[in-house]
């Protein structure tokens, strides 16, 4: 642009993404950086007018900024404004959680997803992000990622379309949690009986959800139960081949069962009463 001399350069700014009117605000070349309420001047090329402006904190996270640069000079008359318009690219990802016991976590790599809490984030200058999934509660088992992500393992989401153009896709993926559901005992095993323990009554089974191997079955011999699966624990013949891991009672840890459940070997899960 040109602009006799002497005159300002007055900035005004919309941010697209979260609405509002333009808002001007004064040009500066000096102070530590950017922060709300004013642009800083990074570079001025006097001869051919080129200016670097660096925008204030308040503006991080837009996706969309009109810039709009007009010179006013000293008898107040203010020309009509040069107008640039930014867009940035990036993803907004997005997850849900489905739940039956309000357990279920799932992260991002980057960070930015922290979900229950942020489930949603805007993600730039990645081609990718991995989520992935966690439990606290060992009755708590993960069952699956529906949405763009399907599968047990973690969710491995594409934020770009494939091709030379970089152009954002904007993905989602459900983590579906349920409260654990035992394999059951085989019917070839016979399992001991429970024994009379003073102060405690027999409850139940005991199931394989601490650690939750995927596929892991409860089984049972005269030592008490055990777990077996293709994954966790550590091979045993008790398992015929398989990777053993400890059994549990788990609705103590839950707390939503109305009882204080402890395992005992080999009669099972035991709760205080006559």
């Amino acid at each position: 642009m040109q602009a006799p001399y002497p005159s300002d350069l007055v900035v005004s700014v919309v941010d697209n993404t979260r609405g509002g009117s333009a808002v001007p605000l004064p040009l500066v070349s000096t102070g530590s950086g950017p922060s709300t309420g004013y642009f800083q001047i990074i570079k001025l090329v006097p001869n051919d007018w080129t200016i670097v402006i660096r925008y204030p904190n308040s503006f991080q996270g837009s996706k969309s900024i009109s810039t709009s640069i007009a010179d006013k000079v000293s008898s107040g008359a203010v020309s009509a404004p040069l107008t640039y318009n930014m867009s940035f690219s990036g993803s907004t990802v997005s997850v849900f959680r489905m739940t039956t016991n309000g357990d279920g976590r799932i992260t991002s790599d980057p960070p930015g997803i922290d979900c229950p809490g942020t489930c949603t984030f805007d993600f730039r200058g990645f081609s990718s992000v991995k989520l992935m999934q966690s439990v606290t509660h060992n009755m708590t088992e993960f069952i699956g990622w529906t949405g763009n992500c399907t599968g047990m393992g973690d969710c491995l989401l594409q934020l770009l379309e494939p091709g030379p153009a970089i152009i954002p896709v904007n993905p989602t993926a459900t983590a579906n949690f349920r409260i654990h559901v035992n394999g059951g005992i085989p019917s070839s095993m016979s399992c001991p009986a429970a024994p009379l323990i003073a102060g405690k009554r027999w409850s139940g089974q005991p199931n394989c959800g601490s650690p939750p191997p995927l596929g892991a079955t409860l089984q049972c011999d005269a030592q008490g139960y055990f777990c077996c699966g293709p994954s966790g624990g550590n091979n045993s013949p008790r398992c015929n081949g398989g990777n053993q891991t400890a059994a549990t009672c788990g609705a103590d840890s839950l707390g939503v069962f109305g009882t204080n459940q402890q395992l005992i070997q080999p009669g099972g899960c035991y709760e205080a009463g006559p």
